[in-house]
């Protein structure tokens, strides 16, 4: 800050650990709530065909409530504790594996909700778009989350991202 150089703290926010580097730390978040953990302390990510590794990571879920809580809190921490001026959300996003038809974001506890939601049951498939919406929804509120605590405390505070532009544009202006 004194020679004049603005500092932001960079965050890769959905990869939370990777399988062939076990967390010594058994306060780690993989520990706590990675894939062995039972019903709604497992907060990772995970495909329609139960693939819980993204090239040897695991993700938190957006789309579980508790996955996101804790993360909004990590963020804020920084932001409390620290002199930055702003933060960058990288990887705030469901992993995609493009090359295949896996969808992340089958966490049960975000299936269940998304049910709940919109009062259906079972697994809603890949292509299926209210699904789709739903999952842009939980990383919006997640975003909006971090922005909101984030403001409240820096007022000032710079929010970025590294955002990707997967898919297909729409197909006219009203899509």
């Amino acid at each position: 800050h004194a020679a004049g150089i603005e500092v932001h703290a960079w965050f890769a926010v959905c990869p939370v650990g990777g399988s062939t580097e076990a967390a010594s730390d058994p306060r780690h978040i993989v520990n706590l709530h990675g894939p062995t953990q039972p019903g709604r302390e497992n907060w990772m990510s995970v495909t329609n065909t139960g693939q819980t590794l993204v090239s040897n990571n695991y993700w938190i879920d957006p789309g579980h409530p508790d996955a996101a809580a804790y993360t909004a809190d990590v963020i804020q921490h920084v932001v409390q504790n620290y002199a930055v001026d702003g933060i960058h959300l990288d990887l705030i996003r469901y992993s995609e594996d493009t090359t295949s038809t896996k969808g992340w974001g089958y966490n049960p506890v975000a299936v269940e909700r998304f049910n709940r939601l919109s009062a259906r049951a079972g697994e809603p498939p890949v292509s299926d778009a209210a699904w789709a919406e739903f999952r842009r929804q939980q990383v919006t509120a997640l975003v909006r989350k971090i922005y909101l605590r984030a403001v409240r405390f820096r007022r000032n505070i710079r929010v970025s991202a590294a955002l990707i532009p997967w898919g297909d544009a729409p197909a006219s202006m009203a899509a």
